[in-house]
């Protein structure tokens, strides 16, 4: 997988959900409940970026053992 940009919130659902290969724990749940809060304006962008970025650092993990 290619790294790429990912420009906000909405981006960064989508990648979770199209490039994910492994969607499951709580970084990538809150990552996900984060990312939609921000899209409705119900926390700060940043709470989302920081949990995106935990997300991708697990999966990162994940994919390191395979």
């Amino acid at each position: 997988m290619l790294d790429k940009p990912i420009t906000g919130p909405r981006a960064a659902l989508k990648f979770l959900h199209e490039d994910f290969r492994h969607q499951t724990g709580a970084p990538f749940r809150a990552a996900i409940a984060d990312c939609n809060s921000a899209l409705r304006y119900r926390c700060d962008a940043e709470i989302a970026r920081l949990s995106f970025i935990a997300a991708y650092a697990v999966y990162r993990v994940k994919l390191d053992r395979l």
